[in-house]
């Protein structure tokens, strides 16, 4: 039988965040809580962070990210952002930010992962993140690779005649 869950919805706080309100795109693709409480939020021209009150933009031209078009945001084992950026929703990933929630340092992933370099020389297809916070790549060249709290590791690699575009994690099983 179907079950139906409610929830007292006069507990929510939901506010409307427009460009009015200084959100650097109407456009916003991305949403991510940090550890401290700040919501980041990917829009089309940028990472914005918002406290309640007031947003703060990092911008290509600002913070030295790599693209403002900005399609995922996740929150790693070390409470550091990774921004995932595309030209469009259904593109390739073209380049990973990893960003600093509290000091706003921008950092390459091949910064970030060094001396861990196999994977950021190579093209990412896919990122996904377990409820662990573990982050989970899949490369072109068809391996996964989890990032945890000891690093970077090879998990497995597919099949070179299987095309993946999607896996779901769940309890470390693929």
């Amino acid at each position: 039988t179907p079950s139906i869950f409610a929830q007292d919805t006069a507990a929510w706080n939901l506010k409307l965040i427009t460009v009015e309100d200084g959100l650097s795109n109407r456009v916003v693709n991305a949403l991510q809580h940090d550890n401290r409480g700040y919501l980041w939020i990917g829009t089309n021209f940028g990472l914005n962070r918002y406290d309640g009150n007031r947003i703060d933009i990092l911008t290509k031209e600002s913070h030295h990210l790599q693209s403002n078009s900005i399609f995922d945001i996740l929150l790693d084992v070390n409470n550091q952002l990774w921004v995932v950026n595309r030209q469009v929703f259904h593109s390739r990933i073209t380049s990973v930010d990893i960003v600093d929630p509290v000091s706003f340092k921008v950092r390459t992933l091949q910064e970030y992962l060094l001396p861990d370099k196999e994977i950021a020389e190579k093209s990412i297809s896919l990122i996904i993140q377990d409820n662990a916070r573990d982050i989970f790549t899949l490369t072109s060249d068809n391996t996964i690779y989890q990032f945890d709290k000891s690093g970077i590791h090879k998990v497995m690699v597919l099949p070179y005649d299987s095309t993946c575009t999607f896996f779901h994690v769940s309890e470390n099983k693929f």
